[in-house]
């Protein structure tokens, strides 16, 4: 991150369908200083009215491009996602 600003430029040349724009964005707006988010997939879904399976591909889309590491953190109930490192 520069001052705040996540560079796009490679987000316009990935091979890959818009979810995955606005699930930079979103993790984008979500990031603190650090660059640091922890949003749950389904939490993303909801705010962005995408399936979960539509926001897991877009994360994977976006780790394939180099744009985001993500970490996964286990609940004693279910699986989720719940990290995401952006990288600029």
């Amino acid at each position: 991150p520069t001052g705040g600003f996540f560079v796009l430029n490679p987000l316009y040349r990935m091979d890959s369908p818009h979810c995955a724009v606005f699930v930079y964005i979103y993790l984008s707006d979500s990031a603190n200083q650090n660059g640091k988010c922890r949003p749950a997939i389904p939490a993303v879904g909801k705010e962005l009215k995408f399936s979960r399976s539509t926001v897991r591909s877009a994360l994977r889309d976006l780790c394939k491009a180099g744009l985001l590491e993500t970490e996964q953190r286990y609940r004693q109930s279910e699986r989720s996602f719940t990290g995401a490192d952006q990288q600029t």
